[in-house]
């Protein structure tokens, strides 16, 4: 279905303005619509305003299924289609968030999940507007990202007790660690192992422990 949509759209029968629902449109499903649990390994379209639209398409595997990837103009022009990629055991849709600031969604596409987390391979787009792999984020889901002084924050935990948050910036380059939270909720202290002169980002490490230790630790 997704190659019919193409075809319609490259002989001028679709605009961005004029999309049909979902069953009018032969089944072609918006991966924004899937609900979590049913969105894994489905064919589906996420919309990029005047720029296009990007297809995603499963097929199974020895491992579980391989996607291609695929952005199209409203001209009918394939700007891309990827190398396929590995997924395994997935409940979700790929989705689009800005999570650096710079006006463009990010692209996430779930590779795995696991009994919490998901692993995604984020996607940013070029100066030419075509997106490309900028590095891989584990999370619980797109939505659910803290973006904090300008980075994404991710959370993991060491024990019962010690929790970690990790600070990255995504640029041109793909992500780079800024720095490392380390919180004990035991004995409700913060501390920071930075990776990146914090200067850089006007920010210390007394401003980051202290906003830290005024959370709730209970």
């Amino acid at each position: 279905m997704l190659k019919l949509l193409i075809a319609i759209i490259a002989f001028g029968g679709l605009q961005a303005t004029t999309m049909t629902p979902t069953e009018e449109r032969g089944g072609d499903v918006y991966c924004n619509e899937l609900e979590a649990g049913e969105g894994g390994a489905t064919d589906c379209v996420l919309m990029l305003g005047e720029q296009g639209f990007l297809t995603f398409t499963y097929a199974p595997s020895q491992d579980g299924h391989e996607l291609v990837v695929g952005q199209h103009s409203f001209d009918g022009t394939t700007e891309l289609y990827s190398e396929p990629l590995s997924i395994e055991n997935i409940y979700s849709a790929p989705g689009l968030r800005d999570i650096n600031g710079n006006g463009n969604d990010e692209l996430f596409i779930p590779l795995m999940t696991g009994n919490v987390n998901t692993q995604f391979s984020v996607w940013q787009q070029n100066a030419d507007g075509i997106y490309q792999p900028a590095g891989q984020i584990s999370g619980f889901a797109v939505e659910f990202y803290d973006i904090r002084d300008g980075f994404i924050i991710t959370s993991s935990r060491g024990n019962a007790y010690t929790h970690y948050e990790t600070a990255l910036h995504l640029g041109p380059d793909g992500f780079s660690t800024i720095y490392e939270l380390e919180i004990n909720y035991q004995t409700e202290v913060c501390s920071v192992n930075a990776s990146a002169d914090l200067a850089d980002y006007d920010l210390t490490e007394d401003e980051i422990t202290g906003k830290c230790a005024a959370r709730s630790f209970g």
